[in-house]
């Protein structure tokens, strides 16, 4: 878990540091404005509260991979006549959207995926359904 956290604080840390480097040529530079805070605030969570379960961490995680993943993607579609190999972060967009959907994809049928995932959000989703 402490790892998780200290990988989510240093990517949001990171996010900001972009964001403020690239706010001249880009005036979307706010979206990673916003991926810097969540991740931290997901990094800081995780670690204030290490004996969180993993039912919990589920909840805390899966929301966050979405999020990031759809972030990520945009952001590159934007920076893509800015930046160079733009396909590694729809790549890594592309991954963490995968890892957001995952924990819903292994306990698919399951008694406990009715109970974890039975949300009308969730059932609205293929994947949970």
């Amino acid at each position: 878990m402490l790892v998780f956290g200290a990988y989510t604080f240093a990517d949001g840390v990171l996010a900001i540091i972009s964001a403020f480097r690239t706010r001249a040529e880009n005036e979307r530079w706010w979206v990673l404005i916003m991926e810097g805070v969540i991740d931290i605030a997901v990094g800081v969570i995780t670690v204030l509260w290490p004996g969180i379960t993993a039912l919990a961490l589920i909840y805390v995680i899966a929301p966050w991979a979405l999020i990031t993943g759809v972030l990520e993607i945009g952001a590159a579609i934007r920076l893509r006549k800015v930046i160079t190999h733009e396909w590694w972060l729809v790549l890594a967009g592309v991954a963490s959207i995968a890892f957001g959907v995952l924990p819903g994809a292994l306990f698919r049928g399951s008694e406990r995926s009715r109970s974890w995932f039975g949300s009308a959000p969730m059932r609205s989703c293929s994947v949970y359904s």
